[in-house]
């Protein structure tokens, strides 16, 4: 899925259903869902990006 990006970034998914969860959730104001930050920044916020532009919003985080 990733391809060239794939050695560069780490996936993580913060399950509300857990104190860890909600406290990571609480850190990074989320405050709808799906939201997608990255290196802790929100990028995408009740949507879900096309594939390009994901990789361009990852990329631009490198």
């Amino acid at each position: 899925m990733l391809g060239e990006l794939a050695d560069a970034v780490e996936i993580c998914r913060h399950d509300l259903r857990t104190p860890e969860g909600i406290r990571r959730n609480n850190e990074l104001g989320i405050k709808t869902f799906p939201t997608i930050a990255i290196n802790g920044a929100i990028f995408f916020e009740s949507v879900i990006p096309s594939e390009p532009e994901l990789f361009e919003a990852i990329r631009s985080r490198l």
